[in-house]
């Protein structure tokens, strides 16, 4: 478990990002190259498709590859987080670490959820990748939701001297992105136009790519609390001479 006590773990997430991107940028590529074609099994032609249409077709296996490590990335960073504050006694709140479990279970939910979305395609299992991208959607809403909260309630206790830390200026970077998000999946929803609605869809999951930056400044603040090895031997060569 030497990884989990390198300060280097707020790469997790920053690595975490790229397949997602890469997978969008391919897709959006190779759409391109094929000359926009809007495809047969859809209901009217657009421009910009939607990722699920462009998705639905030979490109699948990289719909699939891209969300899968994304999510094994997004999990992990959260698995570390945990670990790393349990070792560090960094929770500052019983509260904040009792919502860190049904954080953890919203976002697996979410993360099976895009998984699903991309093996069942929107060609030949519509219903279900309605449902499962419902699941993804709804999974990282509730998660969000529990996170925030949770950084709230750590940055009111790490420092009760002074409102602002980092924990508190996490907070509201989630909120931010959580509004922003939720503004872009309003528009989603309520515009009737596909051609805009997949406009939104496509800014939307470039703009995912933003909490993993928000996960690994968390993890970058969180890694310097880790204590020095020059440091810990030199405590255990202390507690030594005081024995």
């Amino acid at each position: 478990m030497k990884f989990i006590n390198s300060k280097y773990i707020y790469f997790l997430p920053l690595i975490g990002w790229i397949p997602w991107a890469g997978m969008l940028i391919a897709l959006m590529v190779c759409w391109s190259v094929q000359g926009k074609p809007s495809y047969a099994f859809m209901d009217r032609a657009q421009t910009p498709v939607y990722i699920s249409d462009i998705a639905a077709t030979n490109l699948q296996p990289i719909f699939i590859v891209g969300s899968s490590l994304q999510a094994i990335f997004f999990l992990a960073t959260l698995i570390v987080e945990f670990i790393l504050r349990n070792r560090l006694n960094k929770w500052f709140s019983i509260h904040a670490k009792r919502l860190s479990y049904p954080s953890f279970i919203f976002m697996f939910a979410g993360q099976i959820g895009i998984i699903l979305v991309s093996c069942f395609n929107t060609k030949n299992f519509p219903h279900l990748h309605l449902d499962f991208l419902s699941l993804f959607i709804l999974g990282i809403l509730l998660h969000l939701i529990m996170t925030i909260i949770q950084y709230l309630i750590m940055g009111l206790k790490y420092d009760q001297s002074s409102y602002w830390n980092y924990l508190t200026f996490s907070f509201y970077l989630k909120l931010i992105f959580l509004l922003i998000a939720g503004s872009f999946a309003a528009c989603f929803k309520l515009i009737s136009n596909d051609n805009t609605n997949a406009s939104f869809e496509w800014s939307l999951s470039f703009f995912y790519i933003t909490l993993f930056w928000i996960y690994g400044f968390d993890l970058y603040k969180l890694s310097r609390e880790i204590p020095d090895i020059a440091e810990v031997n030199e405590q255990d060569k202390y507690s030594v001479n005081l024995a």
